[in-house]
């Protein structure tokens, strides 16, 4: 597993496929949404997914929240009274 921790970033476009082979790629067709065969899924709620260049230009026009406050010294004083609560 990578220790890269920044999360990944689609490219803007991939490089169109090899038209030198023998094989025909297919060509995309226009397609119809087909007709709902559940009864839910003529009523979907909107997707909720969140993409990291939209919450990042997001939090640039928004006012930042505060953070909670963690400390080491915080920290240690919760730790030092669990231990002595014991």
């Amino acid at each position: 597993m990578s220790s890269d921790v920044k999360p990944f970033v689609a490219p803007t476009s991939y490089p169109s496929p090899p038209s030198n082979t023998g094989y025909q790629n297919p060509r995309p067709e226009a397609s119809q949404k087909p007709n709902p065969i559940f009864p839910w899924e003529s009523d979907q709620a909107a997707p909720s997914r969140v993409f990291y260049e939209d919450a990042q230009q997001q939090s640039q026009e928004q006012p930042t929240l505060p953070s909670l406050d963690t400390s080491a010294s915080k920290m240690s004083e919760t730790s030092a009274s669990r231990t002595s609560a014991e």
